[in-house]
């Protein structure tokens, strides 16, 4: 499970086929297994409008939408998190918020996402087609990851018609990488929303530890990181020529002192240290050996 929860959910193991009971057992695994969390479940509505109310249902719990088809779905209720799977042509409102800001959408078609004064920080959608979701504000918008999406719209209700709407899906993604090798179920991508609130859609990349970023911000951040590394060893430098250069401080008994190569490279570790002071050389002088280190007479 380590493992496979950063890849797309529906390359994860197929729902089709199975009974209501083993797909709720198979979502169950996504509910928060610290503290006390509930799921409540809406599987196999057709032509049905179901409005979830405020205080219906816990904080703590996680919606689950399974296997329903041409229905009109609105959560007001405050809840843990939002998730669906394998469902056709289905309007989902959401008024309550969402305590993770996570909203999870798979292996579906023909949906219409409305969000409304609410924070989506993490939206995933992933192996679905003619997807589409409208935020009543664009700040409220944060990023979107998805793999093998084809035909998606964000859109934003307080914009102008000519900003308001942003279209894109995976042959428009693999087109702006020529050359590269794409396994569609598996690429993910990430669309996120820059300074001046333009919408960016990029390759998504995973560092070790799982966490989302991209070329560019990895660009972004080596270079940044080689420029402080730089201005850290000018800064100290100059420490040292100022020192070097002021007696006064001299005097206080602030100097440099530098690595004896020849000598330091001659004594062993663990011997003991000339200095007299009945330690071993690493926890001792050779502690001070260290080339252009400050240290206090």
């Amino acid at each position: 499970m380590e493992q496979s929860k950063h890849t797309p959910k529906g390359t994860q193991a197929s729902l089709d086929g199975l009974t209501e009971q083993e797909i709720r057992r198979r979502l169950a695994t996504y509910i928060p297994q610290k503290g006390d969390h509930d799921a409540k479940y809406l599987f196999g509505l057709e032509n049905e409008t179901v409005r979830i109310e405020q205080g219906s249902v816990d904080k703590k719990t996680t919606i689950f939408i399974s296997n329903c088809q041409d229905c009109d779905l609105t959560v007001d209720a405050v809840t843990t998190k939002i998730m669906m799977v394998g469902c056709r042509n289905i309007k989902l409102v959401l008024n309550g918020v969402v305590l993770t800001n996570s909203v999870e959408i798979w292996s579906c078609q023909e949906i219409q996402l409305e969000v409304n004064e609410i924070l989506v920080a993490t939206l995933q959608v992933d192996l679905c087609s003619n997807f589409h979701a409208q935020y009543s504000r664009r700040k409220l918008f944060h990023k979107m990851i998805w793999a093998a999406v084809e035909n998606y719209t964000l859109s934003f209700k307080d914009d102008d018609a000519l900003l308001s709407s942003y279209s894109n899906g995976y042959d428009e993604m693999i087109a702006r990488y020529p050359g590269e090798e794409f396994q569609k179920n598996i690429a993910q991508f990430i669309d996120s929303k820059e300074e001046d609130g333009q919408i960016r859609s990029e390759k998504l990349l995973r560092l070790q530890n799982g966490f989302p970023t991209t070329e560019r911000e990895q660009e972004e951040f080596n270079q940044k990181s080689e420029r402080n590394q730089k201005l850290a060893e000018e800064h100290y430098r100059g420490i040292i020529n100022i020192v070097e250069k002021d007696k006064d401080l001299q005097k206080l008994g602030i100097k440099t002192v530098k690595r004896e190569t020849e000598e330091t490279e001659k004594i062993k570790p663990n011997a003991l240290c000339s200095c007299n002071s009945r330690k071993k050389y690493k926890k001792c002088c050779g502690m001070k050996a260290a080339p252009g280190v400050m240290v206090a007479s």
